[in-house]
């Protein structure tokens, strides 16, 4: 499955002032996915599900950082569980992220393309990046990168996968790896088989009807 495109399904729950409501949030998400997604608990009452992170760092739980967000960047470094971190291509800790690599707490790395950064800006990142933290999954944000340069990314760079593609945006994602001869799978990170999603189906149209205007049927009752 190198080649292929993961849609993981990605769900950020909001706090709520009833607990249970965040937990009825996450059962109609998965419900709607298969039972497949990744969900970012913001809430202190969570309920562990088989794909899941926590804003806030807990032990042996996967911690969520967005590190242009974070006030203390040195409790990153103190923290021992596993970290999926979150970074816009503009400012790239990459002392940090080689040194979580290396001690093997670095599971992913999600991308956000800062506002006004040129593509090329991003693919020079993209490349420093698998050269100084090499096999580390990377994964680009679709609604900062675009459509466009997200299609280009992805015949550019096989190992690289997309993030935050909603339900709406699947069709779009199913074309552009129709384009690209590669597959898409619905997943998570619960080590759990992942499913084929299909292409789109084709029909053909039948050009002549359609433009010949001498053949288009008429009611004989409006003539």
């Amino acid at each position: 499955m190198m080649n292929d495109i993961l849609w993981v399904p990605w769900l950020q729950v909001p706090r709520l002032q009833y607990p249970a409501c965040e937990t009825h949030i996450v059962q109609l998400f998965l419900k709607g996915h298969l039972q497949r997604g990744h969900v970012l608990w913001s809430s202190e009452t969570y309920k562990p599900i088989p794909s899941f992170s926590l804003w806030h760092p807990k032990p042996g739980v996967l911690w969520h950082v967005r590190y242009d967000l974070t006030t203390h960047p040195e409790d990153i470094g103190d923290f021992n569980g596993p970290i999926e971190m979150a970074i816009t291509l503009e400012h790239i800790p990459f002392d940090l992220l080689k040194t979580l690599s290396e001690t093997s707490r670095l599971t992913r790395i999600i991308l956000y393309r800062a506002s006004g950064q040129g593509l090329l800006h991003v693919i020079h990142s993209i490349e420093q990046l698998l050269s100084v933290v090499p096999g580390i999954p990377l994964w680009l944000d679709q609604v900062t990168i675009g459509w466009e340069a997200l299609a280009y990314l992805l015949a550019v760079f096989p190992e690289v996968q997309p993030f935050n593609v909603q339900d709406q945006g699947l069709d779009q994602l199913l074309i552009i790896a129709q384009k690209l001869n590669r597959r898409v799978f619905l997943s998570d990170f619960s080590g759990r088989a992942p499913i084929l999603v299909p292409y789109l189906p084709t029909f053909a149209m039948d050009h002549e009807s359609l433009w010949n205007m001498d053949k288009l049927p008429i009611y004989p009752g409006y003539l």
